[in-house]
């Protein structure tokens, strides 16, 4: 059961269920997870440009605590407990403190990357339904392949026909 990975979409967070209760220590792990940036980025806090890497956030300790329902003493607890423990490290600059979670990539960067190509394709794709016997299909066939069906009247001529 504690092998392999799973799979959260970010979006996670917009279930309700998400923030029903007071999260737990490792449910607030999960989200610092999820809130980390995934790619380079920049940001402005209070008109000075912070950049982060990938692995970083820039989120107060009072941010974090109404999103997880917790107080800020916990909070600055938590987090420094888990700079004790080398899951995360602070970098604090002038009323700024920019977090890098330890080890991010193992997080991030396996699963689909790890798959056969076939199967990545097939993933990365968004499923899209075609019953080719369905009359709603007559703009796919259009679009695409309508030299296969020379019969076809064209689907710009059957919507002129009905005005």
């Amino acid at each position: 059961m504690n092998r392999g990975w799973v799979r959260i979409h970010r979006k996670i967070d917009e279930n309700p269920l998400w923030f029903s209760e007071k999260f737990t220590r490792g449910q607030a792990w999960v989200d610092l997870v999820m809130i980390a940036c995934h790619k380079p980025t920049s940001i402005f806090v209070r008109g000075i440009e912070i950049k982060l890497g990938r692995g970083e956030f820039c989120w107060s300790e009072e941010r974090l605590g109404k999103r997880w329902g917790w107080s800020r003493p916990k909070v600055s607890k938590f987090l420094t407990f888990l700079d004790t423990r080398g899951q995360l490290c602070r970098k604090r600059y002038n009323r700024i403190t920019v977090n890098t979670l330890v080890n991010y990539q193992k997080y991030q960067d396996k699963g689909v990357d790890t798959l056969p190509k076939t199967l990545r394709q097939k993933y990365d794709k968004p499923y899209v339904y075609n019953n080719d016997k369905n009359v709603k299909n007559v703009k796919y066939i259009y679009k695409g392949k309508f030299k296969k069906f020379k019969g076809l009247t064209p689907i710009r001529e059957i919507l002129s026909d009905k005005t």
